[in-house]
C-alpha cells in the first residue's frame, strides 16, 4: 500500500532504476483489492461459528463487533484524510465493512440478486454518466 499510494499520489511514475519502476508498475492497482478480499475473509472466519450454530445471539455479537470496527475505521480514516494525507482510503474500508456487516448472514439468493442489481446499475451508470468530468490526472507536487 505504501508503494501504491506514494507512487500514485506523489506522481513519481517512471522515476528511478528500472527494477524499481517494474516493481511499482507490477503492484499498481493491486494492493487495495487484496486488502478488501482479506477483510472479507476475516469477516467470514469471524462469523463462521455463528453461521454454523445458527445462534441468533452469536450472530448479533459478531455484527456488533464488526460494526464497531467499521465505525472505527471510518472515523479514523476521515480524520487521517482531512488532517494528514488526502490519499487515505481507510474510510472506504470502514464503509465497505459496514455494508458487509449487513450482508454477512444474508441468504445466497438475496446476495445473487444484489450482485445482479449492482451489475445492472453499473452498466446504466456507464452509459449515462461522464466519468471523465472533473477528473484531474496531473501529478500533485508538494513542498515542505
Amino acid at each position: 500500500m505504501v508503494i501504491e499510494n506514494y507512487s500514485s499520489f506523489m506522481g513519481c511514475w517512471g522515476v528511478g532504476p528500472g527494477w524499481l519502476r517494474w516493481l511499482v508498475e507490477a503492484l499498481s492497482g493491486r494492493a487495495a483489492p487484496i486488502f478488501v478480499v482479506l477483510a472479507g475473509v476475516g469477516m467470514s472466519l469471524m462469523a463462521r461459528q455463528a453461521r454454523v450454530s445458527d445462534n441468533r445471539s452469536e450472530k448479533l455479537m459478531v455484527r456488533r463487533r464488526l460494526l464497531k470496527r467499521a465505525v472505527f475505521f471510518f472515523i479514523v480514516g476521515l480524520v487521517y484524510y482531512y488532517l494528514l494525507w488526502s490519499a487515505g482510503i481507510l474510510q472506504f474500508y470502514g464503509f465497505y465493512l459496514a455494508v458487509g456487516v449487513f450482508l454477512l448472514f444474508a441468504p445466497a439468493r438475496r446476495l445473487w440478486t444484489i450482485v445482479g442489481l449492482l451489475i445492472l446499475m453499473f452498466f446504466l451508470m456507464f452509459l449515462f454518466m461522464n466519468y471523465e468530468a472533473g477528473w484531474d490526472n496531473r501529478p500533485q507536487y508538494y513542498s515542505i
